[in-house]
């Protein structure tokens, strides 16, 4: 399920901008999830940075920042023709 959740929010972010309260906001909701998988309630009072430990992935702005980084890759190497490339290279 969190998988799931982390993937499409990650592909839905690539095209969108995200302000600083969104980023937060995405980034609590990361937290929760990885409470979730490992059963830790807020009552047990463990700090987010052990729990990145525990499950070992990233913060969720870094995988974001990469998958535009990935993306912006792909549309660089396209081929001129096609409509991706062609409103990346515009000057609206």
């Amino acid at each position: 399920m969190s998988r799931l959740y982390l993937n499409s929010t990650v592909c839905c972010s690539i095209m969108v901008t995200l302000c600083h309260t969104n980023e937060k906001k995405l980034e609590a909701a990361h937290h929760k999830f990885q409470r979730r998988l490992l059963g830790i309630t807020w009552r047990d009072k463990v700090k987010n940075e052990d729990i990145k430990k525990k499950t070992g992935l990233l913060k969720l702005e870094d995988k974001i920042k990469g998958r535009r980084l990935r993306w912006f890759g792909n549309v660089l190497r396209m081929d001129n023709s096609r409509s991706t490339c062609s409103l990346l290279r515009s000057n609206y």
